[in-house]
């Protein structure tokens, strides 16, 4: 592995163990077996080495979120996809996730949600209009649809937190049934 593939790497996986505002560029150097201006060199301070991680890992999320949620009128279906995206990507880079959901609950004041906010309030703007979207064909959901959102956005995430620390779902139905019931059955009745 190349140095700034390990770079990143080690970041990503200190970031998300001890969060991006208590880790050190030191810290980082010696975990990726660099000097410190090398890091300096691929990335010019560890601002940019965050925004580096944002920006090749995080945008390409939401790159494929946004096609997930392309909605046809079907609202089983488009939940039911964008339930599978999450899980995948969290299992598939279970760090990364972990990094970008504590970052996206940190403090507005704080670096870390300075850095990623663009990020966060692009992904909820996806939910947002996915529920827009439903709210032309449902009329039950107009003049909440943005609260919708919010709910089957952090229900998808309650679930994959507690998939990643391996609680025991009882999955007779399975488990994105368990979801897509749970939220649909709220909201259509």
């Amino acid at each position: 592995m190349d140095n700034r593939t390990q770079i990143l790497v080690n970041a990503i996986n200190l970031f998300s163990e001890k969060s991006y505002e208590s880790v050190g560029v030191q810290q980082i150097s010696d975990e990726s077996g660099i000097s410190k201006p090398t890091l300096y060199y691929y990335f010019g301070n560890k601002e940019g080495l965050m925004n580096t991680i944002l920006n090749e890992r995080i945008a390409p999320f939401l790159s494929g979120l946004k096609t997930t949620m392309h909605y046809t009128g079907d609202v089983m279906n488009v939940l039911k996809r964008t339930s599978e995206y999450y899980f995948v990507f969290a299992e598939n880079d279970e760090k990364l996730y972990r990094l970008f959901k504590s970052m996206s609950y940190a403090s507005e004041k704080s670096d870390s949600f300075r850095l990623v906010g663009p990020f966060v309030k692009q992904e909820k703007s996806f939910f947002t209009q996915l529920f827009e979207s439903f709210s032309r064909d449902h009329g039950n959901i107009r003049r909440r649809y943005i609260v919708y959102a919010e709910t089957f956005k952090n229900t998808v995430e309650i679930y994959v937190r507690l998939r990643l620390s391996n609680f025991k779902f009882n999955e007779e139905h399975g488990l994105l049934y368990t979801i897509l019931h749970q939220f649909l059955h709220g909201i259509f009745s």
